[in-house]
């Protein structure tokens, strides 16, 4: 599993995501306050997963203030709605789900995104 803290301790080594905990905990209760999902995603641990899983796989880069909107975005835009728009509570489509996520957060940092999301936000300055 992609995200999985159980997995990640069987490795040796520290866990990069480590120093960007307390920064990713303040900041998922103010993804997107107003929308149910973005809610439910910070609740269920989702947005949590796919950020920890970022910082894993990108030690150099961590966590940035910001890059919970984006994550959050994937995770509603990804998410299958019923009738009434709400997310529906399957279990089994919560990994893909957040695998899914990942990828595009993943791809959208890496591509586009590339020298945004560091200590010096270069893009910001172009």
């Amino acid at each position: 599993y992609l995200c999985s803290d159980e997995e990640f301790e069987k490795k040796d080594g520290e866990d990069p995501s480590l120093p960007y905990l307390k920064v990713i905990n303040k900041d998922i209760p103010r993804t997107l306050p107003a929308h149910k999902q973005a809610r439910e995603f910070g609740e269920s641990g989702s947005l949590m997963r796919v950020l920890k899983a970022y910082c894993r796989h990108h030690p150099d880069v961590g966590y940035c203030q910001g890059m919970n909107f984006v994550a959050g975005l994937f995770l509603i835009i990804l998410t299958d709605a019923n009738e009434g728009g709400e997310a529906q509570p399957r279990e089994e489509d919560d990994l893909l789900l957040e695998s899914h996520s990942y990828w595009c957060f993943d791809s959208l940092c890496s591509r586009v995104l590339a020298r945004y999301y560091t200590e010096d936000m270069v893009e910001l300055q172009v």
